[in-house]
């Protein structure tokens, strides 16, 4: 940081933004997979019957990794979206995947 009483700087820390955006983003993965694994016991035709479409009246095992993803998927946004208008990049999308690409180098 500098001292001067006209000039405030601060690092920018890109790359390691960059690495806590790809941690959040397998943490919700994570969350996703755990999701689907779920749905697909419940759909074996051995499991009991429960209605997959709705949450309402769902098994507490689906709502408690709903809530966690949720808490996950937000995390990720709002920090995404903070890393966006910190770091130089410019993102574009590429086969409906939004990328970001490193302007500097």
């Amino acid at each position: 940081m500098s001292s001067d009483d006209d000039v405030f700087a601060l690092q920018r820390f890109n790359r390691f933004h960059v690495r806590m955006l790809l941690f959040l983003q397998d943490r919700v993965a994570q969350a996703e997979e755990k999701l689907d694994a779920l749905d697909r016991e419940l759909s074996l035709r051995t499991a009991t019957d429960v209605h997959n479409g709705t949450v309402r009246g769902d098994k507490a095992e689906r709502l408690k990794i709903l809530n966690k993803g949720l808490e996950k998927l937000v995390q990720y946004g709002q920090y995404s979206l903070a890393v966006y208008y910190l770091i130089p990049y410019r993102v574009y999308n590429r086969n409906s995947m939004t990328c970001f690409v490193d302007i500097q180098n």
